[in-house]
């Protein structure tokens, strides 16, 4: 197989996996962003505009967008910091948490299904070239 024909086939893979994550995130009607927004805030429960920017690779402006379109729709709570009031918290709603869970649920489970396809010696090697491949644009960030 050439390079090009490697190149072609990697393209279709990630269009498929691209596509897949859209449908996903459609369903639930929130955007890239948003979902990505809402599982960082369900690892990290309450943090700071901020913070969260920083933690998605986003910017302030950005991130506040995001955010107020899930507090218009009711996913997240912000509050100001009581000692320092330019300092802005946000966290998810409880029936954010319970949406959020859901949808990593759902995501686990493609993913399971995708690495129980694999042996467990298949697994390490596909996550070992993984990281090979991605190290470059990994530590750029």
């Amino acid at each position: 197989m050439t390079i090009e024909e490697s190149m072609t086939q990697i393209d279709e893979l990630i269009r498929r996996a691209v596509r897949f994550k859209n449908q996903l995130i459609e369903q639930n009607c929130f955007s890239r962003q948003q979902m990505l927004l809402l599982i960082t805030l369900l690892y990290k429960k309450k943090i700071t505009v901020g913070e969260l920017a920083e933690e998605l690779g986003l910017s302030t402006s950005a991130t506040t967008i995001a955010i107020n379109r899930l507090v218009k729709s009711g996913h997240i709570n912000r509050t100001r910091d009581e000692t320092d009031r330019r300092v802005v918290w946000v966290e998810l709603t409880d029936s954010a948490i319970e949406t959020t869970i859901r949808l990593k649920e759902t995501r686990d489970r493609v993913v399971l299904g995708m690495l129980q396809k694999l042996t467990p010696e298949e697994q390490k090697q596909f996550i070992a070239l993984f990281r090979k491949m991605t190290a470059d644009f990994v530590n750029k960030e």
